[in-house]
């Protein structure tokens, strides 16, 4: 059960390793948002080539749905990323266990977005969690882990794909283990170390230059590729895609002042420092770097951004 590319992963080195994949549950296609293309989730395009069977209800809270699950008569199964609110009967159909695939060192960063949160808090190391699933929000038994470092400038986008290949790994040597008739040890979650990775919302994006070079920075990288971190420049919203952190303090303490320096783009930030940004996006315009936004727009001294 899974729907975003983070998913396929496992579905994939679950098939590769030789385990029997019997259904594939996805959410349903729709409008993209551009163009509004009816489109399908990635997970149906991949299930779609190995001719798996596919479902795609659009809630499981009704008895044919629940009725299809039970009749399909499995072992176990394996959620990453599927997107719907499972209902209390799905954990009694499979015969051994339902297991998930969660992308952070769980009990911490439980929720929707454990992989943005981990960045834009400046996480130096998240990982994968198998759990057991149970009522409760990602909170079951853990089965297995493993760590992952972040990269000092990764962004979200890159750090998915990161944890999905470490995520179809782990997903095969948990059945491996199982398979060899060896002991999976279920650890508890320590309730007191708990914390939460809410949805993402356009609300946070906005840019607080008032902030650290090194928040603002960690904002944009964990915003990327959405919903992107943005401000307010001439009174429209300009998208900011990517920065990188200098050593390079402001030639006076005016926050957001935008400045140029050896042909880069920099702003100040609420400590002092400034922040180089190397990628940027006026409305309805290409995404450029910063020089060519500087030199597009004819910065003049002292204007800033918002």
């Amino acid at each position: 059960m899974g729907s975003p590319e983070f998913a396929i992963k496992p579905l994939k080195y679950l098939l590769k390793a030789g385990y029997k994949i019997i259904g594939v549950v996805t959410q349903p296609d729709k409008p993209a948002k551009r163009g509004k293309k009816i489109t399908s989730p990635p997970v149906k395009e991949f299930a779609l080539k190995h001719n798996l069977k596919i479902y795609q209800p659009d809630t499981l809270k009704k008895s044919d749905v629940e009725n299809i699950f039970y009749s399909l008569k499995f072992d176990y199964i394996v959620t990453a990323a599927y997107g719907k609110i499972l209902p209390g009967w799905f954990l009694k159909t499979p015969s051994k266990m339902a297991v998930n695939i969660h992308p952070s060192l769980l009990p911490k960063y439980r929720g929707a977005a454990p992989i943005n949160w981990a960045i834009i808090n400046g996480e130096k190391i998240t990982g994968v969690t198998i759990m057991e699933m149970v009522r409760k929000l990602d909170a079951g038994n853990i089965l297995l882990q493993e760590k992952v470092e972040i990269d000092k400038n990764e962004t979200a986008g890159e750090l998915t794909e990161k944890l999905s290949e470490v995520s179809g790994k782990l997903i095969v040597k948990f059945f491996d283990k199982i398979k060899n008739g060896e002991k999976i040890e279920k650890i508890p979650q320590d309730e007191d170390t708990v914390s939460y990775a809410p949805p993402l919302t356009k609300e946070i994006a906005k840019i607080d230059w008032r902030k650290e070079d090194i928040q603002i920075h960690n904002l944009t990288r964990g915003l990327n590729p959405w919903p992107v971190a943005y401000t307010i420049f001439r009174q429209k919203v300009c998208k900011i895609y990517k920065t990188s952190l200098t050593f390079l303090k402001c030639p006076e303490p005016e926050i957001g002042k935008i400045f140029k320096k050896e042909k880069k783009m920099f702003v100040c930030c609420g400590n002092g420092k400034s922040i180089e940004v190397l990628k940027i996006q006026m409305p309805g315009k290409k995404i450029i770097s910063g020089i060519d936004f500087l030199n597009g727009n004819r910065i003049v001294d002292g204007e800033q951004f918002y």
